[in-house]
């Protein structure tokens, strides 16, 4: 069955009488997820109706915001300081008043829920799709205390797969919007082109299966061995942390948006064959500055980022970054 004709099948069954074909389709995937569902009328209610509520819903502790922070090396003080955050967030018509969960984190969480959706159509269309890219907006702060409420808004079918777009809002399906997410699902992983500039900078990192554990609590989800895409995006915003030390030699900045295309997912092993032990490069390219600093808005940094494991290139992608101060590159 094609993806139109799912989706077709799903909207006219809320006027027509479809029951045996609409139960199969409900029937099959109840039973990934142990639920009874309700009629949903679109393909992307479907979606929504089917993955599990602690998915959909999740809140953020202060603990999960400062054990994230530790487990990918973020040593932002907006994620860790109250004081800190208030301080550098404030602006003229915008007040803050806690530490807010960084854009990885928040990443992370989308990640999680868009694999359960992935699980959804693959089993509704009857194909594998997997992540092939992604693009990421943040839109609001998340603080210690808020729930995120995720869905999924829009399915487009694609020659090589789908278009998924989901959004995170805060506190129910109707609150203000905190993260708005693009996803290019694929039945292919497109070869990467070759790269020909020389970096800006380069940044090495070792991750361990207890930084891993750490890492997949700070989301709902129980410990894995497989090494999230969303974990490899986390060390790349943070090379750029890296490189922002300031003076006092504390990290600032804001991430605003990321695009990442996803090829291969690193392993544990690389490093003199020790099994709880990983190693990835991460590459910067800068691709330009902006000075706003007559807008009082400080620096625009874009860059284009490549993480690579034994030369393979595992993902590549593109950030976008506010800072008050001038990065040293």
């Amino acid at each position: 069955m094609t993806y139109t004709a799912v989706r077709e099948l799903i909207e006219e069954n809320a006027m027509a009488e479809r029951p045996t074909l609409w139960s199969r389709l409900r029937n099959g995937v109840s039973s990934i997820f142990a639920t009874e569902l309700p009629e949903p009328t679109t393909l992307e209610e479907t979606i929504n109706e089917q993955i599990a509520s602690e998915k959909a819903k999740f809140t953020l502790t202060d603990d999960d915001i400062t054990t994230f922070c530790v487990a990918i090396g973020d040593n932002n003080p907006i994620h860790r300081s109250d004081k800190y955050a208030k301080d550098y967030l404030a602006t003229e018509t915008k007040k803050v008043e806690k530490k807010i969960a960084s854009g990885t984190h928040l990443n992370a969480l989308a990640e999680a829920y868009l694999s359960e959706a992935i699980k959804a159509i693959n089993d509704v269309w009857g194909v594998h799709l997997q992540l092939g890219g992604e693009d990421i907006k943040f839109k609001e702060y998340v603080h210690p205390g808020n729930q995120v409420y995720w869905q999924v808004i829009d399915c487009k079918e694609t020659a090589n797969g789908a278009n998924l777009e989901i959004e995170g809002r805060i506190g129910s399906k109707t609150g203000a919007l905190a993260v708005e997410l693009k996803a290019d699902l694929v039945r292919d992983i497109q070869k990467l082109v070759q790269r020909t500039l020389k970096p800006t900078w380069r940044n090495d990192y070792v991750f361990t299966k207890n930084q891993l554990e750490f890492f997949y609590s700070c989301i709902g989800e129980k410990p894995k061995r497989e090494v999230p895409l969303a974990y490899l995006v986390a060390f790349m915003t943070v090379s750029m942390l890296d490189r922002s030390l300031g003076i006092e030699r504390v990290p600032e900045g804001v991430n605003r948006e990321m695009k990442f295309s996803f090829y291969k997912r690193a392993q544990f092993g690389n490093l003199d064959g020790n099994q709880d032990y990983g190693h990835v490069d991460v590459e910067f390219f800068l691709r330009e500055v902006k000075d706003l600093t007559t807008k009082g808005m400080g620096y625009k940094y874009t860059l284009d980022a490549l993480c690579l494991q034994t030369h393979e290139p595992l993902v590549t992608g593109t950030l976008v970054a506010l800072t008050k101060n001038k990065i040293k590159l």
